[in-house]
């Protein structure tokens, strides 16, 4: 535990750390707002709205909006893109035992189109293993309240990146200073052992990871909160605008929870790929380098692949993915393992599990087996020259007296007098 805090320590003595742990904080307010206010409609558009709809139940909510499109004239202060979009999210909240009903019907309609009704396809299995996965959300009933605030601070590429950059930053000074400061060959001496010193890193690197997913999540939703509001938080995750297909029995305020474990989860899988990377780079260099062509490789994988691809797997299967908690979460979905629908979040949990048990292993055994690579430059010239040979320690104190001390010109000029 001692090592732990120590490292901890190192990280956040780092000026440059704290410099950009602020930089990112304030980029990420600065861009919060900045979204929330570049479309057509702006966060006080939606608050008027809502205001005006207090107390309101959901079908005489969905009566007003439908009352002020019809009379819209552009004369009044409503936002005409605000009320368009609330109801159509209040119709699906209302209707939403229809949508229910709906999925039982779709499936056999679909099962009697010719593209689909070929048995032993991932089509055809996919549609039959959908309806039953709804049947545990018949009497769930979501509640037509504010979306926009859950869905800006849960949705946006921007704060991924940002926590990638934290993430990178403190990787750096973790894993890779030691060597660059030349502590290496001291640090792989401790008593406990190079595992124990890498295992203890890597738990410095997991804290680090919860703290800032934690904080940059929290400012998520205090500047959410204030832009929009949250609503209703025991309300089912189904009452937020685009949750409808969500097939778990969950509230907002634990599915905000599940999103910041899975959004932790995400980054410390993609710190033990980058950890693997530092225990075998050299130096920053090739460590950017191949940090890069895992991120590009991953990035191309997630775009090319079709979500219904029998390869569909590796972009899901996939450290960017892994990051889109939303779209995890927002629906029912089955990979197509080689025609076979594997439900989407267990296979998730599945892959980040044994990705990072397998990144963790093979780091701690390369740590251990590795050795000082500048003794190893030493060694190899000194072999260039001598060979494989060992000699005694008499050998080498004369050698170092004559050669080395210049004893051997003494001696010969001793010799010639």
């Amino acid at each position: 535990m001692r090592v732990v805090s120590t490292e901890l320590r190192k990280l956040f003595s780092s000026k440059m750390f704290l410099l950009i742990i602020a930089a990112v904080f304030v980029l990420n307010g600065y861009l919060m707002v900045r979204t929330a206010n570049s479309g057509n409609a702006t966060p006080s558009d939606y608050k008027e709205v809502y205001s005006e709809m207090e107390g309101l139940s959901d079908i005489e909510k969905l009566d007003w909006l439908d009352e002020r499109i019809q009379e819209y004239s552009g004369q009044h202060s409503y936002n005409f893109e605000v009320l368009h979009e609330l109801h159509e999210e209040c119709y699906n909240v209302v209707h939403y035992k229809d949508y229910i009903d709906n999925i039982d019907a779709q499936a056999k309609s679909m099962t009697s189109i010719s593209i689909f009704a070929k048995k032993g396809t991932f089509n055809y299995r996919n549609i039959q293993k959908t309806p039953p996965a709804y049947d545990n959300m018949r009497d769930v009933k979501p509640e037509f309240d504010i979306s926009e605030g859950i869905l800006l601070a849960t949705d946006n590429g921007f704060t991924d990146i940002l926590s990638g950059f934290i993430l990178l930053f403190a990787l750096l000074l973790i894993m890779i200073s030691d060597r660059e400061q030349g502590m290496s060959a001291l640090l792989f001496s401790m008593k406990r052992g190079r595992g124990y010193l890498l295992t203890a890193k890597i738990i410095a690197l997991a804290i680090t990871i919860l703290v800032s997913v934690a904080l940059i999540c929290t400012e998520n939703l205090i500047i959410s909160a204030v832009l929009y509001g949250l609503g209703d938080l025991s309300r089912p995750i189904q009452s937020v605008s685009g949750f409808l297909g969500c097939n778990i029995r969950i509230s907002v305020s634990v599915y905000l929870i599940l999103y910041l474990l899975f959004k932790f989860l995400a980054l410390f899988l993609i710190g033990m790929i980058l950890t693997l990377i530092a225990v075998n780079t050299k130096n920053t260099v090739s460590f950017f380098g191949l940090t890069a062509v895992v991120l590009i490789t991953e990035g191309m994988l997630y775009q090319k692949i079709e979500p219904l691809s029998i390869y569909s797997i590796f972009r899901y299967v996939n450290i960017i993915s892994f990051t889109k908690v939303n779209d995890i979460f927002c629906t029912y979905k089955n990979i197509n393992f080689w025609e076979y629908p594997v439900p989407l979040i267990p296979t998730v949990l599945m892959a980040i599990a044994v990705i990072s048990a397998v990144c963790i292993l093979l780091s701690i055994i390369i740590y251990i087996k590795k050795r000082n690579l500048e003794f190893r430059r030493l060694s190899s010239k000194l072999h260039l020259f001598k060979g494989q040979r060992v000699h005694s320690k008499v050998y080498y104190t004369f050698f170092k007296s004559l050669v080395f001390q210049k004893g051997i010109s003494s001696t010969c000029c001793c010799t010639r007098w």
